[in-house]
């Protein structure tokens, strides 16, 4: 029979050793298959957010492309967006399918380089090919997820969606040397932890719970933070194609997204003069003339509270009483169509150039809404809108015409002339008035 006391002598060593290897092991067990899930759940959850980022990127090309703007134009506009972005969570591109040039990249310099000179291979997820060189697939422009394998051992996590309109592939990126250090880094407190738990807790079950707990909310918390960047930066950019109330609708899941609106008043500008001065300077400093204009007109709109509707060309459409029915909009459309004018009198100044705008406004009933699965626009339709685009197609250069209808809105608030009855195509003769520059 055991002594006693030589029992009670090797209690507290036995139990030392059983605590300490008993946490040990676990955390054997324990580390490689929560470093696993987490890998691979990162895995999916980047794919994922990366072909949210190119679809997006995608969208807003096709979007542009079907409102009438040049590739040039589109082009210029996504490398603004893709110049301020950061590396440091990933990064996007566009790179040309047919010469596997990049088109568009946060790296100015690397614009124009061919991505055969990267010398990565791309693996696609899932799939039980061979990789395949990266320049192959962004010629064959498939829209799929992957890792792409660049010399040295680096990787990243890659997803492609192409645009065949114009050939083009967006691919989006995330460095996986980041994610490899997080897990190292994750492996080593792990590793010290259990340890420390072996070494100090005294009831290994409850202290090796309570640790673990918190290593996994950290890791969730730190999951969903990216995700709420991601999710916010997408938002941003829903924001900049469609009203806020309408995108709500649309990340709802509401099929049909359609009313009726009451008392607007639609304003339809064309820029005069712009197509013959298209053919004297370049394709770039024509986008950025057109650019320049259009911008102050957006920011005329957000400072009055309108509801910019779409561009085409060098048309600009905008609206008041959209959104927000208060009266005032009608007075912001008249103070709206004031600014414009000013703005394109002040570009004018800058650039020595000789632009006039026509402006029409009318105001009535419409319907709103979002037609379409894919390429989507929000749109106005109705006969106020057609009246609206009667009333600048027969306006004067340089001027603003009103319907009856938005007269009777704004002489309270602005000065009129009356012009002569003038026939407008489809209505008839109708008498118009035109705003004089100075409000009331």
């Amino acid at each position: 029979m055991s002594d006693p006391s030589n029992l009670k002598g090797k209690l507290p060593l036995q139990t030392f050793f059983a605590v300490f290897l008993a946490i040990v092991c676990t955390g054997v067990f324990i580390v490689p298959w929560i470093l696993n899930a987490a890998g691979a759940s990162y895995l999916e959850l980047q794919t994922d957010v990366n072909a949210r980022q190119a679809r997006s990127i995608g969208h807003f090309i096709e979007y542009r492309l079907e409102s009438g703007a040049s590739a040039n134009q589109v082009t210029a506009e996504v490398q603004a967006l893709l110049t301020n972005s950061h590396f440091d969570r990933g990064y996007s591109c566009v790179v040309s399918g047919n010469t596997t040039e990049f088109i568009c990249h946060p790296t100015t310099q690397a614009v124009g380089m061919s991505v055969a000179g990267k010398k990565a291979l791309f693996e696609e997820l899932g799939g039980n090919h061979e990789p395949e060189k990266w320049e192959v697939v962004v010629t064959r422009a498939p829209t799929t997820a992957g890792l792409l394998h660049f010399p040295g051992g680096k990787e990243e996590i890659v997803y492609m969606y192409s645009v065949p309109d114009v050939g083009w592939t967006v691919t989006t990126h995330e460095n996986t040397a980041r994610l490899k250090e997080e897990l190292r880094s994750f492996r080593i407190v792990m590793i010290v932890g259990f340890f420390v738990l072996g070494l100090l807790v005294a009831v290994p079950a409850s202290g090796a719970a309570r640790w673990v707990s918190q290593a996994y909310e950290t890791s969730l918390e730190e999951k969903n933070s990216i995700i709420e960047k991601e999710k916010d930066r997408s938002e941003k950019l829903l924001l900049n194609i469609l009203p806020a109330r309408i995108a709500e609708e649309l990340k709802s899941g509401r099929a049909t997204i359609a009313e009726r609106v009451e008392n607007v008043s639609i304003m339809f500008s064309d820029i005069v003069g712009f197509t013959p001065l298209s053919k004297t300077i370049s394709a770039e400093e024509l986008v950025k003339v057109l650019n320049l204009i259009f911008s102050r007109f957006d920011d005329l709109a957000d400072d009055l509270g309108l509801e910019k509707i779409k561009t085409i060309g060098d048309a600009y459409m905008v609206c008041g009483g959209l959104i927000d029915s208060d009266p005032v909009s009608h007075v912001h459309i008249g103070k709206m169509a004031l600014g414009m004018i000013r703005a394109v009198e002040s570009v004018n100044r800058k650039r020595g150039l000789s632009l006039q705008i026509r402006i029409g406004i009318n105001s009535g009933d419409v319907v709103a809404g979002v037609i379409g699965k894919r390429k989507f626009i929000y749109d106005l339709w109705g006969d106020a809108v057609n009246v609206a685009s009667r009333m600048e197609s027969s306006g004067v250069p340089g001027r603003i015409q009103v319907s009856p209808s938005t007269w009777a809105l704004l002489k309270d608030h602005f000065s009129f002339e009356a012009r002569e009855l003038i026939e407008v195509k489809g209505i008839g003769s109708m008498q118009t008035y035109l705003l004089v520059p100075t409000p009331r």
